[in-house]
C-alpha cells in the first residue's frame, strides 16, 4: 500500500515532529481499532501512576488486534490518544516512537477523563492493502 505524508509547505513545520498533518491512502480495506486502555489479558490494568508502562501495554495490545486483522504499524494511517493530563503526552510520544518507527500517521492528542487508573486510551485507524 502506498502512503502519501501530506505536510503543506505554507503550514507550521516542527523539527522532529513525530506525525504527519495528513495522509493519503488508497486501500482496499480499513480496520478501525477501538480504543485500548492498558489492561492485560486477565483485565488488570498495568503499570498504575506511569504513562510509558501504559503506553507500552496499549502499544501492545494494539499490535495483537492489528495482526488478527491483517495489519503491522506500517498500516496506520490514524492514531488518536486520549489523555487524562496532556503533560503526559511526552512520555506517550517517546514509547509511541518505540513501535512506529518510520510511519508517521496523521494523530491527535486530547485531554479526556477516563476510567479509573487509566492514564492514556488511544484508538488507531490502519489502511490495508
Amino acid at each position: 500500500m502506498k502512503k502519501e505524508f501530506i505536510n503543506p509547505r505554507d503550514m507550521q513545520q516542527s523539527p522532529g515532529r513525530p506525525f504527519s498533518l495528513g495522509v493519503k491512502v488508497k486501500a482496499q480495506e480499513l480496520l478501525f481499532v477501538a480504543g485500548q486502555t492498558s489492561r492485560d489479558i486477565h483485565g488488570n490494568t498495568v503499570g498504575i501512576g506511569d504513562i510509558r508502562a501504559q503506553t507500552r501495554q496499549i502499544m501492545e495490545n494494539i499490535a495483537k488486534i492489528l495482526r488478527e486483522g491483517g495489519a503491522t504499524y506500517a498500516d496506520i494511517v490514524k492514531i488518536t490518544m486520549f489523555l487524562t493530563d496532556l503533560k503526559d503526552l511526552p512520555g506517550a510520544l517517546e514509547v509511541r516512537a518505540e513501535f512506529l518507527k518510520e510511519n508517521k500517521p496523521a494523530s491527535t492528542a486530547v485531554q479526556a477523563g477516563l476510567r479509573k487508573d487509566a492514564l492514556i486510551e488511544i484508538e488507531v485507524i490502519a489502511a490495508l492493502g
